[in-house]
């Protein structure tokens, strides 16, 4: 071979391991919420700084468009506004734990009592028996991510105990 075919061999190599690398954490953060730092982000809907993760929710458009909230309440109304968040990947954090939740994989309450940001009272649990224990100590009903968005727009946000249905 001549030393310009080894050196373009060398050269398509090299741009498919790019590639790949590029891919690689592209699907990685596709995967994982978008940097949250506390005190440092600001709330894309009324742009104050996030300064406590148990209320905290982020998603990511497949096109790369992110949007942070200092309340959950907040990415609940901005779904309820723009049909465009159907598609995004979104977490909620533990308000135990402070960990990230996939937005379907999380338990909520909502209740008067428990304050929030932007006041919606809103808390996400990682596991449905946090999320009951909580749910009875304020006499409130747990919901998935679809009955909070749904309860929103019916105004039955807060529901008591007495309704409770999962």
């Amino acid at each position: 071979m001549t030393r310009f075919a080894n050196s373009l061999i060398g050269f398509v190599s090299l741009l498919l391991g790019f590639n790949v690398v590029l891919l690689a954490c592209s699907n990685q953060s596709a995967a994982e919420p978008p940097q949250i730092i506390e005190g440092r982000s600001l709330c894309s809907e009324c742009h104050m700084s996030i300064d406590d993760l148990r209320f905290a929710a982020a998603y990511r458009l497949p096109d790369g468009t992110e949007g942070l909230f200092d309340d959950i309440g907040d990415m609940v109304k901005q779904q309820l506004e723009d049909n465009k968040l159907h598609t995004a990947s979104s977490w909620v954090f533990d308000f135990l734990t402070m960990k990230p939740i996939p937005v379907n994989d999380a338990w909520f309450i909502q209740c008067e009592h428990i304050t929030t940001p932007m006041g919606s009272g809103i808390a996400a649990y990682s596991l449905l028996e946090n999320a009951q224990k909580a749910a009875t100590a304020h006499e409130v009903r747990v919901v998935n991510w679809t009955d909070l968005v749904n309860q929103q727009t019916t105004g039955l946000s807060g529901l008591t105990k007495n309704q409770h249905h999962h």
